[in-house]
């Protein structure tokens, strides 16, 4: 069985592009964050269409922030059969829904 997982990061504070090295972003991560969360969502529920026979699983960085979005939609993800990897620091996986 094929597993297809989307992957989001946790946002940084200031921008990545060379042109805006160093300049702070006016969006403060915490809610940059909830709305990675439902892209990778929307991405997730896509996957299940391109491939109904597959495990789709959405990979977040362990942190606090995304632990509660998750509780806040844990129902709704078990229903759709989309399951979560907590991924910590120091590369441990936390599978839920697997």
């Amino acid at each position: 069985m094929a597993l297809y997982v989307e992957a989001k990061g946790w946002p940084s504070k200031t921008y990545r592009d060379p042109r805006r090295a160093g300049q702070s972003k006016p969006t403060n991560p915490t809610n940059q964050a909830a709305h990675w969360y439902a892209q990778a969502m929307l991405k997730a529920l896509r996957l299940q269409t391109a491939h109904p026979d597959a495990v789709i699983a959405i990979a977040l960085p362990d942190v606090p922030r995304y632990r509660r979005l998750f509780e806040e939609t844990r129902g709704g993800l078990a229903k759709l059969g989309v399951a979560l990897l907590f991924v910590s620091e120091g590369g441990r996986v936390d599978p839920v829904g697997l």
